[in-house]
């Protein structure tokens, strides 16, 4: 569950940046569509450990299905992976 919950926190973080940027830095009418690098960075990073962390728990939730456990907390990390799937799969199987 920890490894989810910090999953979520970069998720947030993320967001929170790009709505920083979007909502308030941005000049109205302005022709930057990009955040600076220097608000790329982190949160590339975020998204890049966040997506990692929340496959690694779902590994280790499969894993521990497999072992015997049935705990229906084994379903959030579970749904967390499907979710970071999913994203992977339409990100490069639609196109834009």
């Amino acid at each position: 569950m920890l490894l989810v919950g910090i999953a979520i926190g970069c998720a947030v973080f993320a967001q929170a940046m790009a709505g920083i940027w979007f909502g308030l830095l941005e000049e109205p009418g302005g022709d930057i569509e990009s955040p600076p690098t220097g608000m790329l960075i982190p949160m590339l990073i975020a998204v890049i450990v966040g997506a990692v962390l929340a496959v690694w728990a779902g590994v280790n939730a499969i894993r521990a299905w497999r072992a015997g456990d049935r705990s229906l907390l084994l379903l959030v990390p579970m749904l967390a992976t499907a979710v970071v799937a999913f994203f992977l799969i339409g990100e490069f199987a639609v196109p834009h």
